[in-house]
């Protein structure tokens, strides 16, 4: 795969695409506005705080896939090339089953175009269709923060799961 945009393949019967994204004050409203349906996405610290959210977005250390275009947003956080970054994804239909070949290419953009030895996925305990998607995706379970995130008052578990760079292309080759 070279790394540029792809048409999904007929996993899915719609049409989805994925391009780079550079996000603008206005994409960063936009994708807070869509957030609000997915109460999951924010703790009991971060929930309605929008400044905080801006500012997590504009960090220069992340990188950003639309998919769709607009239906969707993978984010590579705390990216350190040649190294790792913490992945999120988020799909506004909340459908991720049948999409994995969708989220293997952008994966493979970001271990190629970055050059990552591996990359990191941080779920709270309640994500359950972001765990199963993670573990499909042959991602490993590393470790799991205890009572790490707290959200409408209730203490919840993060695990933290890992692929490395030659599981990945070992999985996907």
């Amino acid at each position: 795969m070279s790394g540029n945009p792809q048409e999904i393949s007929a996993e899915v019967s719609e049409d989805l695409k994925w391009e780079p994204l550079v996000l603008t004050a206005a994409k960063i409203s936009d994708l807070w506005k869509a957030l609000q349906n997915f109460p999951i996405v924010f703790d009991d610290f971060s929930k309605g705080n929008f400044n905080d959210f801006f500012a997590k977005l504009c960090s220069p250390y992340n990188i950003f896939v639309d998919i769709g275009p607009g239906k969707g947003l993978a984010a590579g956080f705390a990216v350190r090339p040649g190294l790792d970054a913490v992945l999120h994804l988020v799909m506004f239909d909340g459908r991720l089953r049948g999409r994995e070949g969708l989220f293997r290419e952008i994966l493979e953009y970001y271990f190629k175009s970055l050059k990552l030895r591996r990359m990191t996925v941080m779920l709270s305990e309640d994500a359950r269709t972001g765990i199963k998607l993670a573990e499909r995706m042959g991602f490993k379970l590393e470790g799991t923060m205890r009572k790490s995130i707290k959200r409408n008052g209730e203490l919840f578990d993060t695990r933290i799961y890992g692929i490395l760079r030659e599981e990945f292309f070992g999985l996907s080759e």
